[in-house]
């Protein structure tokens, strides 16, 4: 599937120009099964701002696996220790009511 993206031409993906990283990670995200992390600093927030292209990824299936710094805010922290107890609420969303 990774074959199939029109990546930027020279490979290259920085802030501010035509080819931004979230564009490799979302293409990457929702064409991909398998991801490994290797992070110097990690926060949800970039999570958050690929959201779209994990929602995709782990409808999939997907997987990942992550190597992180240690240096978390208290509320990363938590949901890193909440997801590797298996503590995760399984409805977090409910959207089997979507009618006003």
């Amino acid at each position: 599937m990774l074959n199939k993206i029109n990546w930027a031409e020279d490979r290259s993906y920085r802030t501010g120009t035509d080819n931004e990283p979230v564009q490799f990670y979302l293409a990457s995200l929702c064409n991909s099964t398998h991801l490994e992390l290797l992070l110097g600093y990690f926060s949800t927030a970039a999570i958050n701002v690929l959201s779209l292209g994990f929602a995709s990824f782990l409808f999939a299936g997907g997987t990942v696996k992550m190597v992180v710094n240690n240096v978390l805010s208290a509320e990363d922290r938590n949901a890193i220790k909440v997801g590797n107890n298996n503590e995760v609420e399984p409805n977090l969303i409910d959207l089997s009511d979507t009618t006003d």
